[in-house]
């Protein structure tokens, strides 16, 4: 009996940790926080080559200013961004059904280049209300909280708003690993 309850209990706690692995049960989550990581394998290109098209593709795509390079070392083959973008949602407020909404999507986007492949890490998934300076401030908050603050016959709602941001970060990974690619 002592093993088949050991064995029930472990198959919860399994179950359990994998039921906590993504947010909305869609985006992926390592220790409690959203991340998103992807590694490219190009084995015909030099770590240069890697490193020179990852630097191309950031700055055609960040080029409006929609990032900040916070580190470029060819040396180690890092280079790390800080960057936003727009996300259009469904928020749902007591006065106004299926209002649109804009919101920003704040991420910190790295790069770890080797020879023949590339690791992607995209970490750090903050939210932030653009709309009102005063609600900049207070809107900020990480992704992995977005929507706990609203009454739970919203989460269909908020599930909806997780799946487009995570159909734009998935796109702009697309987007890299095309510009890797070619």
């Amino acid at each position: 009996m002592k093993p088949l309850l050991s064995a029930l209990i472990s198959l919860l706690a399994c179950y359990t940790l994998s039921a906590q692995e993504k947010l909305y049960d869609i985006m992926p989550m390592d220790s409690g926080k959203v991340v998103y990581k992807k590694t490219i394998m190009k084995d015909s290109l030099s770590k240069d080559e890697i490193f020179n098209k990852v630097k191309a593709w950031a700055d055609n795509y960040y080029k409006f200013e929609n990032a900040k390079e916070i580190n470029e070392d060819i040396e180690s083959g890092h280079l790390a961004y800080r960057g936003f973008m727009a996300v259009q949602t469904f928020y749902k407020v007591e006065f106004s059904e299926n209002a649109t909404y804009r919101l920003e999507l704040r991420y910190h986007l790295e790069f770890y280049v080797e020879e023949g492949k590339c690791r992607i890490i995209m970490r750090d998934l903050y939210i932030r209300d653009p709309q009102d300076l005063m609600m900049r401030v207070i809107t900020l908050r990480p992704i992995e909280n977005y929507g706990k603050v609203w009454k739970k016959r919203w989460y269909e709602e908020f599930k909806k708003d997780i799946e487009r941001i995570h159909k734009g970060i998935t796109k702009l990974y697309l987007d890299i690993i095309e510009s890797i690619h070619n």
